[in-house]
């Protein structure tokens, strides 16, 4: 079996410890929004997890009464006055598989210096170099992809980014929509699995 293959049939029960693991961080969520009650976020991320981030300024946008923006890393670093504004007050979101990335490390860096703004990392390996400059990390560890194709990770960051606005809104119907995915995602592979070996 390949890799890629693997870690696509490894959706199913890495999408289930990570819903665990929010359940099991719901009173280390819930104290971080009493502590952080702004209704504006800035969501970082570079290539793939850029465009999840613009997926999740989208989400946190439509919650009442909340702005929210997605900004590449490295856009921010060529012009962090450009940005002022937009990043000012908000609640930074950093998504990111390794943690390790350069310019997404250089902006947060920026942004606490300049900004103090509170910050919240979803990655996928343990020990990165965002984690020091976050108030809270969230690391999903047994959904790190090894695979060229960011399959599992990607899939999970964004089921986190929904746990996460869930949490934040206090939104039982979404976090349900995202267990009721989790369930449903075997059913899913084992129905279409069959069709996609013959093609």
């Amino acid at each position: 079996m390949f890799l890629t293959e693997a870690e696509i049939l490894d959706t199913p029960l890495s999408l289930n410890y990570t819903c665990q693991y929010f359940e099991k961080n719901k009173k280390n969520l819930e104290q971080f929004f009493q502590e952080n009650q702004q209704k504006k976020f800035t969501i970082l991320g570079c290539g793939s997890s850029y465009m999840l981030a613009k997926s999740t300024a989208s989400l946190f946008a439509s919650l009442p009464g909340t702005s929210a923006n997605a900004i590449a890393a490295g856009d921010y670093i060529v012009d962090p006055l450009f940005w002022y504004e937009t990043v000012k007050g908000s609640i930074v979101l950093l998504l990111s598989r390794s943690g390790k990335t350069s310019e997404m490390v250089w902006a947060l860096k920026h942004i606490k210096e300049a900004h103090g703004c509170p910050a919240v990392s979803i990655t996928t390996e343990d020990g990165n170099d965002l984690m020091p400059l976050c108030d809270l990390n969230l690391t999903l560890n047994w959904c790190h992809d090894d695979s060229v194709c960011q399959t599992r990770t990607v899939t999970n960051l964004y089921a986190s980014t929904l746990l996460l606005a869930a949490e934040y809104a206090r939104d039982d119907r979404l976090r349900e929509s995202v267990l009721a995915a989790m369930r449903e995602s075997t059913s899913f592979q084992l129905k279409y699995r069959p069709g996609l070996a013959e093609i």
